[in-house]
């Protein structure tokens, strides 16, 4: 509740509909409406279409809630002109206002999640107002504020909606786009980043996407069109002539090693393997550090997930001579608590990897401690999307449900910080231990 009221204490969107003389200020979760010619208010009205008619909900601790009463229910005849900074000073000073009863609307529908939050705003040719959504759904609303519809074609984040001629382009945060016509139809989608599409333009015959990374990719006005299932069956069929298929093979090697240190040469027997067959090696290890300062420490703080702890940077350390024997780099690694994954790649490989990210899921004392829990890596080799899951949750029989739940619990809300980037083509890996630790021959 806090948080929406700060949220909607601020103006995020501005558009102006020159042909009915109105302007829209959007906040995260409602619009105000204003009449561009009086600067009149004329409308607030929630993302679920909900109107608020009461403009004089603005709390006694708004400095501005003086003027903007007077402005509301005064006669446009006998109002004074008034600049335009002064003008989005009441949009935000309204949109303050109508907070809390946009607040006590959404509580009553049940709408006051994040997911419906508004990323982008636009309007199409025929003056339909069209909103794009975090949870990937697109609203149109007439001229006036009334909700009319709402397409829901895909689940990734609205960044970004340009109207051109009758089609609406929509980007999402995965690097999707979609193509839809006036009525919310699906006209066709494709992957056109590996990251978050921020905003398109029209140039000449293109439309140009800006993606997070930084790249500029243009694509024909015309696409889809009749001609690209023609060229897609071609393609298709002339496939070998210019698509290579590499094989690679991927050592997985997961260990609970219970807080001690490995010596040399059980190092070299564990990651032994026949050195040209192998262009990707995964380790996971468990118990690393099980210190109760160190657990709350990194429930706490999370530094260990960015900083490392001294066993974890010995055991990457003493992993990495040995692999970098056989001309591998360590192109990413993670750690929560007594987990760490790490992943090393072959030299000729590394330039073709890209995307790497990681998350953490803590499973233990109330799902709130990493002593059990999971350490994803992911990352993208060549066009395959690999994601390695590293777990460890509570051994014997008798806790066979604990640890079901405990995996499902990690499947469904391990999210990485940057979204996947909708390959077609991905591959997981999940190796799991429970609390019983290995035996290995330790240092003397």
């Amino acid at each position: 509740s806090l948080a929406l009221e700060r949220e909607e204490k601020y103006v995020k969107l501005l558009l102006s509909d020159n042909s009915r003389s109105k302007v829209w200020s959007a906040g995260y979760l409602s619009f105000a409406l204003w009449d561009s010619r009086t600067k009149e208010l004329l409308k607030v009205v929630n993302v679920d279409g909900q109107v608020d008619t009461r403009f004089d909900v603005l709390s006694a601790q708004d400095p501005y809630g003086y003027e903007t009463k007077q402005n509301l229910f005064s006669s446009p005849k006998k109002e004074k002109a008034r600049s335009p900074v002064n003008f989005f000073q009441r949009s935000r000073n309204a949109l303050m206002g109508a907070a809390d009863a946009v607040r006590r609307v959404a509580a009553k529908a049940g709408f006051g999640d994040d997911t419906r939050r508004i990323e982008a705003l636009v309007m199409s040719m025929d003056g339909m107002i069209w909103t794009g959504s975090v949870n990937g759904s697109v609203a149109q609303w007439d001229g006036s504020g009334n909700r009319l519809q709402e397409f829901q074609h895909h689940s990734s984040s609205v960044q970004s909606i340009l109207n051109f001629g009758t089609r609406l382009w929509v980007g999402y945060m995965d690097g999707n786009i979609q193509l839809l016509d006036l009525d919310g139809n699906l006209l066709g989608g494709w992957i056109a980043h590996s990251s978050p599409i921020l905003s398109m333009a029209v140039g000449s015959s293109y439309i140009f996407t800006l993606a997070g990374h930084g790249g500029v990719r243009g694509w024909n006005l015309s696409s889809p069109g009749p001609a690209d299932s023609i060229l897609r069956s071609e393609l298709t069929e002339k496939e070998i002539s210019y698509k290579n298929i590499e094989y690679m093979k991927v050592l997985v090697c997961s260990w609970n090693v219970g807080q001690e240190k490995a010596s040399y040469e059980s190092l070299r027997a564990w990651l032994k393997f026949p050195t040209q067959e192998v262009g990707v090696v995964v380790v996971g290890l468990q118990e690393v550090e099980m210190g109760a300062g160190f657990l709350a420490m990194s429930a706490a703080k999370e530094t260990v997930g960015l900083e490392g702890s001294p066993n974890g940077e010995w055991w990457l350390d003493a992993i990495g001579q040995i692999l970098k024997g056989h001309s591998f780099e360590r192109v990413g690694s993670r750690q929560m608590a007594g987990l760490l994954t790490a992943v090393w790649v072959r030299t000729n490989l590394k330039h073709f990897v890209s995307d790497i990210d990681n998350a953490a899921v803590a499973c233990g004392l109330g799902r709130a401690i990493g002593n059990k829990g999971a350490v994803g890596l992911r990352m993208r080799i060549h066009d395959r999307s690999i994601c390695f899951v590293n777990c460890h949750f509570a051994a014997h029989m008798e806790a066979v449900s604990r640890r079901n739940e405990d995996f499902d619990h990690v499947f469904r809300t391990m999210t990485f910080a940057t979204p996947s980037s909708g390959l077609l083509t991905t591959s997981s890996f999940w190796f799991c231990r429970s609390a019983s630790s290995s035996k290995w021959i330790k240092n003397a």
